[in-house]
């Protein structure tokens, strides 16, 4: 085999396993703690699961660019005003929350 251009692989470079001159170099991944975020990616390990822990699905939504930090202030701020801020599902409970008032706010005006 010819090595042109390049020095050869050296030995350390190389994983073992018996077939050494097959195989590709490896590079160990740090291991990141639930609930920190990934130095790769940026992206927040999640917690494993409770056995405890309702069954759940994801529900999302669209926001204007230009409108999402101004809706997560409000969001975090409407979840700490009415104590839901460290409620599992935090965000879940502060829509659901709004949405109710809004439509006790409509069913009230709609009887006058």
């Amino acid at each position: 085999m010819s090595w042109e251009g390049s020095d050869p692989p050296r030995d350390e470079d190389w994983t073992s396993g018996g077939h050494e001159k097959f195989e590709v170099p490896v590079s160990v991944v740090p291991a990141v703690s639930e609930g920190s975020e990934c130095p790769t990616c940026k992206r927040r390990v999640p917690h494993k699961r409770k056995p405890t822990s309702p069954q759940t699905k994801t529900f999302s939504f669209r926001v204007p660019i230009d409108d999402v930090e101004t809706f997560e202030e409000l969001l975090a701020a409407a979840a700490a005003t009415q104590g839901l801020s460290d409620k599992p599902h935090h965000k879940y409970w502060t829509v659901l929350h709004g949405l109710v008032l809004l439509l006790q706010e409509s069913s009230s005006g709609a009887k006058s």
